[in-house]
Order: C-alpha cells, then sequence, then structure tokens
C-alpha cells in the first residue's frame, strides 16, 4: 500500500506525514537493486506519489508534510 511507503518515509526521515489512509490504499510493487539511501527518500517517494497522482505540501512553518491529490488541468476542467 501507499500508505505503507508513506510511513516507512516518515520512519527513516524522522518526518511527520498526514495523509487520508483510502486515498492510499492502492498497492505499489517496488523493486530497488541496492536499496535507498536516506538522502534518495524524498525523491523516490515523490516520484512513486506523482506517478499515482499524488504529491506532498509543507506548509511553512509546519513540522507536518501533507499527502495531497494532485490536481489536473484535466480534472479541473481547463
Amino acid at each position: 500500500k501507499l500508505s505503507r511507503l508513506v510511513d516507512l518515509a516518515g520512519e527513516v526521515l524522522g518526518v511527520a506525514y498526514s495523509y487520508n489512509p483510502q486515498e492510499l490504499e492502492p498497492s505499489v510493487t517496488l523493486r530497488v537493486p541496492g536499496g535507498l539511501s536516506r538522502k534518495d527518500v524524498p525523491e523516490f517517494l515523490s516520484f512513486v506519489l506523482a506517478s499515482r497522482g499524488f504529491t506532498t505540501v509543507r506548509t511553512p512553518g509546519s513540522p507536518v508534510i501533507s499527502v495531497e491529490i494532485l490536481v489536473t488541468r484535466r480534472a479541473s476542467g481547463r
């Protein structure tokens, strides 16, 4: 599940993530030969989330990163 990936990233990075668990139900299969370094985790997480239509947002001054659905031009009617 995508939610588990977000939770693991939070544990590795020591960061709090906020998300709707129902939105992150889809499964994802990851194979990362050789693993990832700690510094690669944020970019990897962003890539996987974006491939599933999500992004992360941090409000200035907030210690929490929020996982949000990406709004596309087509979805917004533009």
